[in-house]
């Protein structure tokens, strides 16, 4: 008896000491109690505002901190430089099978050229495929940023654009209502200016409007599709927006192969062949899903931001208008230049901004082995396999000390000046995830701000009316308004 009650007594004492190491362990990043809710966490106060909330835990608790969401732990680490070492640690990966296993239903690979991990029976499996990774980003690389493989990209899109509207000024025309004001919504404005002209000039002579209801079904509940709910929370709640993916993916997944596709749609097409041995034709489309919405998903809401901003301010207008005239001529629209659209630095000034004030993205890393993290505060803990460390680009982007006036849209702060070089400013994400298509999305912005600001006419119905961003969204990159701008354009003669 004395036995058992000594043995039971040392184990105590053996719990509480391996409890008070690993609390101490962890003493040093303290567990948010600020609105917090049994059993959900902070659920509740995150998905009503995320970027309110994660400021007011930074205010309260520092640079790091940990939240939950119901029954998972997340690490913020809101610090850039602390951040900066994460994405740079070789313990930390993305996601990316889970992500768009649960965006795109995809069993391979989306992206490309992240390390690929699961975990069986507490067993790290690699999913890498490095020969198809490092293809697919050097694909990214050669038709998305260098100059050589963006400039056709950029010349079509002016082209079709153009075409565009010249279309529907001759429409006007011949019901002799050119002069006439056009009802629309700014949001609906920048789908028309922006999803026709993108899609055909990357995928080629496929007819856009039959994609557009069944994007905007899964654009308006892409949040959702990333929450990783059950599958019958999905055939029971979301259904029509299910349904809608697979016609997306099914659409995606044909071996016919459309006329005029881009040269970079063309090597992917290629690329996926090659690799048909372990990726199916499901998965085949399905990457093109995801490519298909990500040419979309945000370049739509940061056009809508960049005019709603633009269109408010007076000198704006004026200095941007002023800008386009002298550097992208009239003469020549389909041979704009990527050297002429780097010179409107006004433009690139009020783009950077918009994705200062409205670009808010969640970057997340999971943690594959034992690491130990030293903070610049000399601060250090030990994260765990299968642990997720995150940093929210918001809570630096709307801070005073980095950026004066944070909350105020200053179209010319970043004139002449490279935003990078601002500590924290990430709104594309960082390190081997940020965003491949950054440079093409950012030169489309811009030339749909040029035609739009050269030839038309515009007014807001009511100029009172400030949307907010639709809070659900916040996380993925640019979040559309929660709710649209009414406007009245018409061409001018």
């Amino acid at each position: 008896m004395d036995a058992l009650l000594l043995t039971f007594i040392l184990g105590i004492i053996v719990c509480i000491v391996i409890y008070a190491n690993k609390e101490k362990n962890r003493s040093s990043i303290p567990y948010v109690t600020y609105q917090h809710w049994p059993i959900l966490g902070h659920l509740i106060p995150f998905l009503r505002d995320r970027t309110k909330f994660l400021i007011e835990c930074k205010k309260i608790y520092g640079h790091c901190f940990r939240i939950r969401l119901i029954n998972q732990d997340f690490i913020l680490i809101l610090s850039p430089a602390d951040w900066a070492a994460v994405i740079r640690n070789s313990s930390f990966y993305f996601p990316v099978d889970l992500h768009s296993k649960r965006l795109f239903n995809i069993q391979s690979r989306i992206l490309g050229s992240f390390k690929a991990i699961k975990i069986q029976r507490n067993i790290l499996i690699s999913l890498d495929h490095p020969d198809f990774n490092d293809e697919g980003h050097r694909q990214y690389v050669q038709y998305l940023k260098n100059h050589n493989g963006l400039q056709p990209l950029i010349n079509e899109f002016v082209r079709h654009l153009h075409q565009q509207m010249l279309d529907e000024k001759m429409k006007l025309e011949k019901t002799n209502k050119t002069s006439e004001w056009i009802s629309t919504g700014l949001l609906e404005l920048s789908y028309r200016l922006i999803f026709e002209s993108s899609t055909v000039v990357l995928f080629g002579e496929v007819d856009p409007k039959s994609l557009e209801k069944d994007f905007h079904l899964f654009d308006d509940n892409f949040h959702y599709f990333s929450s990783g709910f059950p599958q019958w929370v999905y055939s029971l709640f979301f259904s029509k927006e299910t349904r809608a993916r697979q016609r997306l993916l099914n659409v995606w997944s044909t071996t016919e192969v459309p006329l005029r596709e881009s040269e970079f749609i063309q090597a992917r097409r290629q690329l996926f062949e090659q690799n048909s041995d372990w990726m199916s034709l499901r998965d085949r489309g399905g990457n093109q899903t995801g490519l298909f919405w990500g040419s979309l998903g945000n370049t739509i809401p940061a056009l809508f931001w960049c005019l709603f901003y633009i269109l408010r301010d007076e000198n704006a207008v004026n200095t941007i208008q002023q800008e386009i005239d002298a550097n992208l001529p009239y003469s020549s629209l389909d041979q704009w230049t990527l050297e002429q659209l780097n010179a409107c630095v006004y433009l690139e000034s009020t783009i950077n901004e918009m994705l200062r004030l409205i670009g808010a993205p969640l970057m997340t890393r999971v943690c594959d082995r034992d690491t130990q993290i030293i903070l610049q505060d000399g601060r250090s803990f030990t994260v765990k396999p299968t642990e997720t460390v995150a940093y929210f680009a918001p809570t630096t982007h709307l801070d005073e000390t980095v950026f004066p006036q944070a909350n105020q849209f200053i179209f010319d702060r970043f004139l002449n000046k490279n935003p990078n070089l601002f500590p924290g400013y990430m709104p594309f994400g960082g390190g081997k995830s940020m965003c491949p298509g950054r440079f093409f999305a950012k030169n489309e912005i811009k030339i749909c701000l040029a035609l739009f600001l050269r030839y038309m006419d515009y007014k807001f119905i009511d100029k009172d009316i400030i949307p907010k961003q639709k809070a659900q969204r916040v996380g993925f990159g640019v979040a559309p308004p929660d709710i649209d701008v009414a406007i009245m354009y018409r061409y001018k003669r």
